[in-house]
């Protein structure tokens, strides 16, 4: 090599290690934002527990609902670690943990495949990508150690299984075992290599597979032994063989009664179904990949290609493994690439283009150096205000300020609310942590605890089922209904025992959370001391002076407002929303609630005006669309209305209640055979909401199909749903059979 192409070749090694620190530096930023999972804290509790009783749980001890079930609490060794570096270290060094972690898992994954400078640019190109398409995932949670060991196994697998080192493996695998539930990964890795060295013996691949990579009988031997000893450490957990056959357990049942939370859990969905935007760079890798098998299609590695097929299935299936599938794609890439382009090739691609080649490598290099540290540049930059304090707040370590409902589980334990409590699925780890162990919960994120039949049950009270909260509530002595999240979560919810009075004291109304206490005689005295009338409270009053001249977004004055809203208090929503825009004039949800107010009060000429500007700020908003989907439909223009949630159905394809609006404007239309389709379409996405199956009996029924109708409404009392309803339902189905006959 001439000094002159040594030069270049230094100057390319020179960028492409700043480009591979600026990653690091990349995954390490975004891995230290602020702690907002909501399950970190149901690990912290457990952690706490173990160390504090020196016991590992055998049996659920934070629920009211599932107490005493087995509970096989796969990432107790995690828990243990995770509470004794926030008891001693804070929030910030647990986020420091996670970032070593996952840094570590991408450090083994490069060495896995680079070995050679000429090499450089072309891996940091890939692993830019995989850790691009992997951030869906960089969270603080016991995954994270799954993510590390599999990258472990792939570093030692692949770099080491000629050699003696490949004996860790047992030791990886007697760790994870204790560390989170897919531990499964390593025997499977182990047992795809070991499937591919006897198909290559046996000799019947094409081509020359049978010859890539082929292992040496003593290493062969090596890693049969190597599988075994494996899967004896798989049994060395506190539940034993149960431990060992969990993960296979989930998977088989996966498909029964607990393929619902499939459905409902965000991280449990299809990677289809998610933001396609946050999933390009996955999409990407899968197409490179794959056509890196097809350059190399002569070469190919069995054993990878099984890998490949695999976790594309499981990440397409389930979104919260593509991080699993990317880190492989990068190897196989890599791998590929490698021996497809072998070093005579490159050689002659360099001589062939000359000085052009190394300048097409540094403009490539530049750029990834720049999109990274503009990412990492925002990241830094990322804050926000919080109006309580008057003062902006990092979003980069310590705790999120308005993630959790703090002041809610503070209202608790100050007043020592008597009885069980019903609270959603997003916050139950949060109030393990806070309330237990004076209190248990009624749910949390542990899924496969709670199983199948149970989740279908807590979907009945989020659809407002009333037969199945009356029961459940009964079954499990709710005394307290604790409502935190998102107001598209608890809106309903909150309207419903806000309109329920003599049965329900609404007793905590604030940003974070609503709670009410059973109207009883035993609460009486809480009650007269607690309850809230909110027709005489006052909204939240914006106070310009402090907030001075920041450009924030007036988050409590919108959610308070929301509340307003969803409880029927139109006024005083409209006076809150109107606070709103003192602060931020182009808060297009504040229009939207005066938009929605409007409506209801018939006032369209203001409804309009309102919901006219929300659509100006912000075109797209999901409740932009419906508040004017639903101002059309008051208006009677149905054709206008088809329009709108045609365009909601585009920007929310898996949400069913664009689909129902849409099928009541077309039944509005006369087309009903559209709107049958439609509303099916609903009721298949969402099975749990009674109206669903009420409109599709209705729509039925107006096309004279009453053997469709009857066979609805069964369904809907099979499913539990307001029995007694679907019951009258189906009389007056059959009194009008009788009367035509």
């Amino acid at each position: 090599m001439s000094d002159k192409h040594k030069i270049w070749d230094i100057i390319e090694y020179i960028l492409g290690l700043i480009a591979f620190l600026s990653l690091l530096l990349f995954i390490h930023l975004r891995m230290s934002v602020e702690l907002h999972d909501p399950d970190i804290w149901l690990h912290l509790k457990t952690g706490e527990y173990i160390v504090q009783h020196k016991a590992i749980p055998q049996i659920d001890i934070f629920s009211s609902t599932i107490s005493g079930k087995e509970w096989i609490d796969h990432s107790w060794l995690v828990q243990v670690i995770f509470y004794l570096v926030f008891h001693f270290g804070g929030p910030d060094n647990l986020l420091l943990l996670s970032a070593i972690t996952v840094i570590l898992a991408f450090l083994f994954l490069f060495f896995s495949v680079y070995n050679q400078r000429q090499h450089l640019t072309l891996s940091v190109v890939m692993l830019t990508m995989a850790a691009f398409a992997s951030q869906s995932r960089f969270n603080i949670r016991p995954e994270n150690f799954s993510i590390l060991f599999f990258s472990l196994y792939l570093f030692l697998l692949t770099r080491h299984v000629r050699k003696n080192w490949i004996f860790l493996l047992p030791l990886i695998q007697l760790i994870w075992v204790n560390c989170h539930g897919f531990f499964i990964l390593g025997p499977l890795l182990v047992a795809i290599f070991i499937l591919a060295e006897k198909l290559k013996r046996l000799g019947i691949l094409p081509w020359q597979w049978n010859e890539t990579e082929l292992l040496d009988a003593r290493s062969y031997r090596n890693l049969v032994r190597v599988f075994l000893l494996v899967c004896v450490a798989s049994f060395i957990n506190p539940y034993g063989y149960k431990g060992a056959l969990y993960p296979f357990l989930v998977i088989f049942d996966s498909t029964g009664k607990t393929g619902i939370f499939y459905k409902h859990i965000q991280e449990l969905k299809p990677a289809w179904q998610i933001n396609h935007n946050l999933f390009l760079f996955y999409y990407v890798l899968a197409v490179i990949s794959l056509l890196t098998f097809l350059l190399n299609f002569k070469r190919i590695n069995i054993a990878y290609l099984i890998i490949w097929l695999i976790l594309l299935g499981i990440s397409v299936r389930i979104n919260r493994n593509v991080i699993f599938f990317n880190f492989a794609a990068f190897l196989i890439i890599m791998d590929n690439l490698v021996k497809g382009l072998s070093v005579k090739k490159l050689n002659f691609i360099e001589g062939f283009f000359g000085k052009s080649i190394y300048i097409l490598k540094y403009i490539v290099i530049v750029i990834i150096i720049l999109r990274i540290s503009e990412t990492n540049s925002g990241i830094l930059r990322s804050s926000y205000y919080i109006f309580e304090d008057n003062r902006v707040k990092s979003s980069l370590l310590g705790v999120a300020a308005e993630a959790y409902p703090d002041k809610a589980a503070d209202f608790i334990l100050k007043n020592e609310l008597p009885g069980n409590i019903f609270n959603l699925f997003n916050h139950g780890s949060y109030f393990i942590y806070r309330l237990f162990p004076k209190k248990k919960v009624f749910i949390d994120g542990r899924t496969e605890l709670y199983g199948g039949n149970f989740f279908s049950n807590y979907q009945k009270i989020l659809n407002i089922d009333e037969h199945a909260i009356s029961d459940l509530f009964k079954r499990y002595k709710i005394n307290t209904v604790l409502l935190s999240g998102e107001i598209s979560d608890i809106g309903n919810l909150s309207r419903y025992f806000f309109n329920k009075p003599d049965e329900w004291a609404l007793v905590y109304f604030a940003e974070d959370a609503i709670i009410f206490l059973r109207a009883t005689s035993q609460n009486k005295t809480l009650i007269d001391k607690l309850r809230i009338d909110l027709k005489k409270r006052q909204v939240l009053k914006a106070d310009l002076n402090k907030i001075g001249m920041r450009n924030v977004f007036p988050e409590p004055y919108i959610k308070f407002a929301w509340m307003f809203y969803h409880l029927g208090l139109g006024e005083q929503a409209i006076s809150q929303a109107k606070e709103a825009l003192r602060i931020l004039p182009s808060a297009s949800d504040a229009y939207n609630i005066i938009g929605g107010v409007y409506t209801k009060q018939k006032l369209y000429e203001q409804a309009l005006e309102a919901l006219r500007l929300a659509r100006i700020y912000e075109p797209n908003h999901i409740e932009t669309l419906l508040g004017i989907g639903n101002l059309y439909m008051e208006t009677a223009k149905f054709k206008d209305a088809v329009e709108i949630y045609k365009k909601l159905i585009q920007l929310t394809p898996y949400d069913p209640e664009g689909y129902y609006l849409l099928g009541q404007s077309y039944n509005q239309t006369n087309n009903l055979k559209l709107a049958i389709k439609l509303t099916r379409t609903a009721l298949k996405i969402n099975p749990f909401n009674a109206n669903y199956y009420k409109e599709l009996g209705d729509l039925l029924c107006k096309d004279k199909d009453f053997r469709g109708a009857i066979q609805i409404y069964k369904n809907a009392i099979d499913f539990g749903l307001d029995p007694d309803d679907f019951n009258k339902r189906l009389s007056s189905i059959s009194e009008k059979t009788k009367t035509q006959k």
